[in-house]
């Protein structure tokens, strides 16, 4: 018989913003998992929140993995204990991307070990978010583990390892080989990057690292805002006054 996986908000709204959904199935594999019932801080509930929830209902009932993993990604800001779940489900089945967000979520709860074998198997597979939060794992006690691990994640493309190994081979005085990683990791546009390359470069290349600032500033950065006010103070007062007002606007709206 074919299951029923429909999904329906009831008719009270919980709180003034909270709906409460039901999913009206016989799937006793929905049931185990426990979305049988949710509470989503969704308030009115989006057409394609909808229509993407129940695809992947609709998939997760015949046990496959990637939709578990796409619709525990739905679920996770408003319903963290049923995404978890889903997660370790998808992963269990193989799903490469939930290995790497169910180790996200086990370390945000303290689940350190729990959280390592799983991105582990994901580093096994190839995938670069697994092999980077290795990295972030062994940083604080094993920095040469954590770089091999960096630069492994880096190799394949993964922006934000490329600033990280740069920093750790900066600290190691290996400076040609921190340009180089510094130079790949400003390509991303992340306004970190460049504020670190910035620093980086300061004492031997001064305009350039004002010029990364520059860039980082604009984007929002605000240590990129801070460093401009003082490093511009005395020979352009104009604009280091305009990157403190900056500053101070970005610390009002906070």
């Amino acid at each position: 018989m074919a299951e029923d996986n429909n999904i329906q908000p009831e008719d009270k709204v919980v709180d003034g913003k909270t709906l409460r959904i039901r999913i009206l199935t016989d799937s006793h594999k929905l049931k185990a998992l426990g979305l049988d019932t949710l509470d989503l801080d969704l308030d009115p509930m989006p057409a394609e929140v909808w229509q993407r929830i129940e695809e992947a209902v609709r998939r997760t009932s015949m046990g496959d993995g990637e939709a578990m993993g796409q619709l525990a990604a739905t679920l996770r800001p408003t319903a963290p204990g049923a995404a978890m779940v889903l997660y370790s489900g998808a992963a269990k089945r193989g799903d490469v991307k939930s290995m790497v967000d169910l180790g996200i979520m086990l370390n945000e709860r303290g689940r350190v070990d729990e959280a390592s074998r799983w991105w582990t198997r994901a580093a096994v597979a190839g995938n670069p978010g697994a092999i980077f939060a290795l990295g972030t794992l062994a940083a604080k006690k094993h920095p040469r583990k954590a770089r091999k691990f960096y630069k492994k994640a880096a190799e394949l493309g993964h922006a934000q390892a490329m600033d990280k190994l740069a920093i750790l081979l900066w600290r190691a005085h290996r400076r040609r080989a921190a340009r180089h990683w510094f130079e790949q990791a400003v390509r991303s546009g992340r306004p970190i990057a460049m504020h670190n390359y910035g620093m980086f470069l300061r004492r031997r290349d001064r305009q350039r690292a004002i010029d990364f600032w520059r860039q980082a500033g604009d984007k929002g950065y605000v240590l990129s805002m801070e460093a401009l006010a003082r490093e511009l103070e005395d020979e352009s007062p104009d604009e280091a006054k305009h990157w403190s007002r900056r500053v101070a606007e970005n610390s009002s709206s906070q």
